[in-house]
C-alpha cells in the first residue's frame, strides 16, 4: 500500500509560514502533509487516524519536509496507521559530473542554492564525510546542471552518473529542513520509523510512540535512498515510546527505539563520527524488542535519565 508517487493531502512547496490546524483525516491517496522548498510550516492538533473498520490511514509518510530551510514547528497532533514515515526531514543530494578543481564543479541541477549555504561532500560506500565548504556561487551550467564555486577545498569527490548510489555527491545542510520542534505528539501503528531527522538542530520533546515497527527517533543518513544527513544539535528529552522495533528492518541492522548513526551505503556504520551534540534525556522506552538506545559514528552524546522497562515479559526479543 506504500505509494511514493507524489500524490498527497496536503502539499507544500516554495511556500513560507503555511499553518494546518484542528484538521483531521482517515485517507491519502499517498503522504498526509509535505511538500518542498518550504519554510515554516507548522501543524497544530491534526490528526490523521484509521477509520473504524478499516486497517490503516495513508500510503505513506504522515510527514515529509524536503529542502525546508526552517524545519516545521508540530506540537499536539495525531498520527496513526500510516504505510511509511510518521515524520521525514532531508535534503536532496547531487552528484558530481565534472570535477574542475578542489573548489569548483559541474553537479546535478540544484534548486535554491546560495552564497554562505554549509556544505558537505559524502562518499557513501565508507559512510566518509571529505568535507565541509561554503557556496560561493552556484549559477546555472549546461541543461540539467548547475556550476559550484566553494570557499574551501573538498578533495576526493569523484564524478559519476546523474543517480548513481555509489557516487560522491554533495549535501546543502541549509535546506535540510533543521530548526524543527516536535512537541507533544502521538504515533501510533505506524509503519517503519516514527521520526526521521535527517538534519540537524530541533528538539523532539513529549510525544509518544506506540507499535511504531522499527525505530521511533532517529538521527541518521540514508545513504542506499539516498538523501539528507544529520549532524547533530538535537535533543530528544521526555518522550514515550512503547511495543516498537520489531519489524525485519530491526533484526537486518544494529538499531535501538531511540537510534544516532551514519549509515554506509551498505547499512553498516560509517566510518565518520561526524554527528555531534546530541541528547538523549528523561525518556521512557517499554518492552523494547533488541536495544532501547543505539549510537553509533558519533561525538558527544549525552544520555542520562532514560527509563528502560519490559511491562511484557513474553514480549519476543531479536
Amino acid at each position: 500500500h506504500v505509494d511514493r508517487n507524489g500524490g498527497g493531502l496536503c502539499m507544500f512547496s516554495q511556500c513560507e509560514r503555511v499553518v494546518f490546524e484542528n484538521i483531521t483525516n482517515y485517507t491519502s491517496p499517498g503522504l498526509d502533509y509535505g511538500g518542498a522548498h518550504a519554510s515554516d510550516i507548522g501543524l497544530f492538533n491534526c490528526k490523521v487516524l484509521v477509520k473504524p473498520g478499516y486497517w490503516h490511514s495513508s500510503n505513506a509518510d504522515g510527514m515529509h519536509f524536503s529542502q525546508h530551510r526552517i524545519g516545521p514547528w508540530v506540537e499536539d497532533c495525531t498520527f496513526e496507521g500510516m504505510s511509511d514515515d510518521g515524520a521525514n526531514l532531508y535534503a536532496h543530494p547531487t552528484n558530481v559530473l565534472r570535477v574542475i578543481s578542489d573548489k569548483e564543479f559541474d553537479v546535478g541541477f540544484t534548486v535554491d542554492w546560495r552564497p554562505g549555504d554549509q556544505i558537505i561532500g559524502f562518499e557513501p560506500k565508507q559512510g566518509e564525510v571529505l568535507g565541509r565548504a561554503r557556496v560561493v556561487s552556484a549559477s546555472k551550467g549546461k541543461p540539467g546542471t548547475t556550476h559550484l564555486v566553494l570557499d574551501a577545498p573538498i578533495s576526493r569527490m569523484q564524478p559519476g552518473e546523474y543517480k548513481d548510489k555509489n557516487a560522491t555527491y554533495f549535501l546543502n545542510l541549509d535546506l535540510s529542513s533543521s530548526n524543527f520542534v516536535f512537541r507533544n505528539n502521538t504515533f501510533r501503528n505506524v509503519r517503519r520509523f516514527g521520526i526521521l531527522m535527517q538534519s540537524h538542530d530541533g528538539l523532539v520533546e513529549n510525544n509518544t510512540f506506540d507499535s511504531t515497527s522499527s525505530s521511533s527517533i532517529v538521527v541518521q543518513n540514508s545513504s542506499g535512498w539516498p538523501e539528507g544527513f544529520a549532524t547533530g544539535n538535537i535533543t530528544i528529552r521526555g518522550n514515550t515510546i512503547r511495543d516498537s522495533n520489531f519489524d525485519h528492518f530491526v533484526r537486518s541492522f544494529n538499531t535501538g527505539d531511540i537510534a544516532v548513526h551514519v549509515r554506509r551505503l551498505d547499512g553498516r556504520n560509517g566510518v565518520s563520527r561526524a554527528i555531534s551534540w546530541v541528547a538523549i534525556l528523561n525518556n521512557q522506552i517499554v518492552n523494547t524488542r533488541r536495544r532501547a538506545i543505539s549510537v553509533a559514528s558519533a561525538t558527544d552524546v549525552q544520555i542520562s535519565g532514560n527509563v528502560i522497562r519490559c511491562d511484557d515479559p513474553q514480549a519476543p526479543t531479536y
